[in-house]
Formats: structure tokens, C-alpha cells, sequence
């Protein structure tokens, strides 16, 4: 009798803590956003299972591009669309995010010249300008701000071969110039580290 209480209490104890280390960290697969550490151990544009991680920046590279630092990091892979974005939590306002597409064949040429359309973009105040330089073409511009916000932000959509990504950047309270250098130039450190396909 003594015995099977220590077998059983054994097994309980592993259950518990498995389920410790699982709730804090220590185990498994976390679906939470990234830790700061995490972030900054180095950029990685892929992630397990095939599938690619637009977060090739660190939180300190992101710092550095717009003076904001930003605490979290927000990965979401994904096969055909992923995006990333860099936040202080719980204020949503500044944010920095990168998002990718990929096309097959000749449909990301087509597709790029008509997001540059009036009814692809929604409203905007100000009309999309060529950036050229980076990737095989690209374009910026400041889109109407979304449900309650008055804030601007900088958009950076640039194609390269079959892909094409989308750079966000809203910084609260610093000049549309900030936001335009910091979208532009992590547009440039983005594209260098992220594969091309």
C-alpha cells in the first residue's frame, strides 16, 4: 500500500510540474508574443514548420529606426501572408509592423500596379509617390486614419520579384518626416534580411 501511495504521488508530483513549466515557459510551443530576449537574439525569417517570419528585425534595430522603444513583438507566420508587428502594450497607438505577400508568377506585377489604384488604397491623404531604389519598384503614402484614430502613419509597399511587402509605421507625436526616414530606411533593412524568393 505504501508503495503504490508513492508510485501515485510520484506521477502527481511529474503531472504538476509538467504543467508548471508548460503555464510558464518552460515546455512546449509558447503561441504568446515573443519576449524581448527572444527578439533580440537575432533575426530569423523562418519559422518551424515552413512557414516565414516577417520578423527580421530586432526590437533594438526598430528602436534605433525610430527613436521609440518598442517592447513588444508580435510574430505572426503564416505560409502566404505573414506580418509583424512592434508595440508597447497596452498603448496600440506607435506601432511598427511588416507584412508580406506572395504571389505566383507574373501576378505580383499585376497585382502591385493596381494597389496603387484609388479603390485598392481607400482614402489617403496624400497620393502614393514612387521610392525608387528599393526592391523592383515601390511607392509610399499616408492613408485617412482608421475608426477612431486622428493619428497618421507612413505606409512603404515595395515588390520584389513575387513577393510584396507592406511596411506600417505610426509614431505619435514625432513629424510624418520621422515616420516617412523610419518606414524608408527599415524598408532597406528589411529587405536585406529577409530571403528573397
Amino acid at each position: 500500500m505504501r508503495n503504490g501511495g508513492s508510485v501515485r504521488q510520484r506521477v502527481l508530483l511529474s503531472v504538476v510540474v509538467a504543467l508548471v513549466l508548460t503555464a510558464c515557459g518552460g515546455g512546449g510551443e509558447s503561441t504568446t508574443t515573443a519576449p524581448a530576449a527572444t527578439a533580440s537574439a537575432g533575426p530569423t525569417a523562418t519559422a518551424a514548420a515552413g512557414k516565414l517570419s516577417t520578423c527580421v528585425l530586432t526590437l533594438e534595430d526598430v528602436k534605433r529606426l525610430t527613436g521609440v522603444a518598442f517592447t513588444e513583438v508580435d510574430d505572426k507566420p503564416d505560409e502566404s501572408s505573414p506580418n509583424c508587428g512592434y508595440r508597447i502594450p497596452p498603448d496600440l497607438g506607435n506601432f511598427f509592423y511588416v507584412n508580406l505577400d506572395r504571389y505566383s508568377g507574373e501576378t505580383a506585377k499585376s497585382v502591385f500596379a493596381k494597389s496603387k489604384g484609388p479603390s485598392a488604397l481607400g482614402p489617403r491623404r496624400q497620393e502614393p509617390t514612387d521610392l525608387p531604389g528599393l526592391g523592383d519598384e515601390a511607392f509610399w503614402y499616408v492613408p485617412v486614419p482608421a475608426g477612431t484614430s486622428k493619428e497618421d502613419e507612413v505606409r512603404v509597399e515595395i515588390r520584389r520579384g513575387r513577393d510584396i511587402i507592406q511596411i506600417n509605421v505610426r509614431l505619435i507625436g514625432l513629424p510624418q518626416e520621422k515616420e516617412f526616414e523610419a518606414a524608408t530606411k527599415g524598408a532597406k533593412e528589411v529587405l536585406a534580411k529577409l530571403p528573397a524568393d
